[in-house]
């Protein structure tokens, strides 16, 4: 996160709890912990004060406490990301259901072993997108 986009997040809380004011050390813990290495975005963080602002709460966040919010928003974000579907078994005619069922099961076996690899790429895409 910029400086710039820091100092916007900064303005939005003075603006949403303009009492107390900050202080110069409260805005320079608030600009420590914008540039972690956790790498909040300005999205982020404009999500999480907005939906505190929204939510009346009567005291604005302490600065140590926008980590966790953001981690919970992130967290909320991933199991809210659907899984791509299973392929749907496809059934041949035939009058041998024991060769149906061992191909249905053949092809879900498949797909089951497939999911490793699914979930590690989804992971990989996840953390692509948080940085």
């Amino acid at each position: 996160m910029t400086a710039t986009e820091a100092r916007a997040i900064l303005a939005a809380i003075s603006g949403y709890w303009p009492t107390p004011a900050i202080t110069e050390e409260e805005a320079a813990a608030w600009l420590r912990e914008l540039a972690s290495p956790m790498r909040i975005t300005s999205e982020e963080a404009r999500t999480v004060i907005d939906d505190r602002a929204r939510a009346g709460v009567e005291f604005r966040l302490r600065p140590g406490q926008l980590v966790s919010e953001v981690q919970a928003l992130r967290r909320y974000r991933r199991l809210m990301t659907p899984l791509p579907a299973l392929p749907a078994p496809s059934f041949v005619e035939s009058e041998d259901h024991d060769e149906i069922r061992a191909q249905t099961l053949a092809q879900w076996r498949a797909a089951v072993a497939d999911g490793p690899r699914l979930l590690a790429e989804r992971r990989a895409r996840n953390r692509e997108a948080a940085v």
